[in-house]
């Protein structure tokens, strides 16, 4: 039995390929792009349904994000405190905070929705190199929000954690502390900012929150909601822990014929040893 094919007819098409830059028409079967060119180019693949949902749009092929990680998809569950507007996984554009004041108010603003006294308040995509004023936070900044809940506010690098004195406290982190990343002020003292792993670990140790690197299938959905939000339909999951719930979540989100996204897991060979590593992948690929 012949698949049906549908033709789409479009305002423009750039192609991305230079010896057929623009086409009007793109003929499609079984989700599979067959080719692009005029409507009469594009009937000798036989007969067709043309598709006119698109006569008055402009399409490009999807985009590939070849730097990015499927956390993006989870950290949706909090708040975001970024310095540029930023639209969900739903469509809703939350607008970019500009200075350390904003920050500290939004974060103000969520601890007194949350009743219970034991939640973690987890903000992310806190970018003050924007700022104009210089500030970096501080202690005294999330003073401010409280000192009886952990707080932690993750940067938008990835690369640069601020916790508050709770959580100092309940790490042990102090000035005795000799670890890579925990940042001092001239006095010795921690200033709540900590960089790199072996420091954010600390933080992330004691405040109950699920690690960001353990993924499921709804944060796989929300990525992929994010990603064709912008136009990419091909997206890589850098430093991804392969281990078996990841691995079952991309199997499981994979499967299913509604889901846009092309994934392209990179595995963290950090978090694996020399001797097992390299052996655990190409199982994978098996």
């Amino acid at each position: 039995m012949t698949s049906s094919t549908t033709i789409f007819a479009a305002k423009k098409i750039l192609t991305m390929n230079s010896y057929q830059p623009i086409a009007t028409h793109v003929a499609v079967r079984d989700g599979r792009i067959l080719g692009v060119g005029s409507l009469d180019e594009l009937a000798h693949w036989g007969d067709y349904t043309l598709n006119e949902t698109f006569c008055d749009k402009v399409l490009v092929p999807g985009f590939v994000e070849a730097h990015c990680h499927a956390m993006n998809g989870s950290v949706w569950e909090h708040t975001y405190v970024g310095y540029f507007d930023r639209t969900d996984p739903n469509g809703q554009v939350w607008p970019g905070i500009k200075n350390i004041t904003g920050v500290v108010e939004r974060l103000i603003e969520i601890e007194q929705t949350l009743d219970d006294s034991e939640e973690t308040l987890f903000a992310w995509g806190f970018d003050p190199i924007y700022f104009d004023d210089g500030v970096r936070m501080k202690l005294e900044h999330l003073d401010q929000v409280s000192r009886d809940r952990r707080i932690l506010v993750q940067h938008s690098n990835g690369h640069l954690l601020n916790a508050n004195r709770k959580v100092l406290e309940l790490a042990s982190i102090d000035a005795t502390t000799d670890v890579e990343g925990v940042m001092k002020d001239t006095d010795g003292n921690p200033t709540g900012e900590l960089g790199e792993m072996a420091a954010q670990f600390m933080a992330y140790k004691v405040t109950g929150m699920r690690k960001l690197d353990g993924i499921n299938s709804n944060d796989l959905w929300s990525f992929a909601k994010t990603a064709t939000n912008a136009g990419v339909t091909t997206a890589t999951d850098l430093h991804a822990r392969v281990e078996d719930q990841n691995v079952q979540a991309y199997v499981e989100v994979t499967k299913s014929a509604d889901y846009p996204l092309r994934l392209v897991p990179a595995a963290a060979a950090l978090t694996m040893s020399i001797q097992d590593g390299p052996s655990h992948v190409a199982q994978l690929k098996q």
